[in-house]
């Protein structure tokens, strides 16, 4: 049996694939351009808006990047609350890497 010693490239996407596409955190934005008042997260003992999550993850943003270096893994450990998708999309926004892991 005959081993190649030709290493693989790691498949990529067409630059094309990202033009016109936006981020989560463009969307949001977006979104609450429109209606910063129009519910975005409903729980039973939490209601946010999008300018209530966006400041939030502005707010979570700013702490991150007091404390990690750019590009650097960010673990988050998500509990039943809205506070972990503004800690996932302040990371994003600041462009860190969340890496969510599951407390069970």
């Amino acid at each position: 049996m005959s081993v190649s010693s030709k290493a693989t490239a790691a498949p990529r996407l067409p630059r094309a694939a990202r033009r016109g596409a936006e981020t989560i955190v463009e969307a949001l934005a977006r979104a609450a351009e429109r209606d910063a008042e129009r519910p975005c997260i409903v729980l039973r003992d939490a209601r946010w808006t999008l300018a209530d999550l966006i400041g939030e993850a502005q707010r979570v943003g700013a702490w991150i990047e007091g404390l990690v270096r750019p590009r650097a893994p960010v673990l988050l450990v998500p509990t039943n609350t809205p506070d972990p998708i503004a800690c996932l999309i302040g990371a994003i926004a600041r462009g860190r890497v969340p890496i969510l892991a599951d407390p069970a």
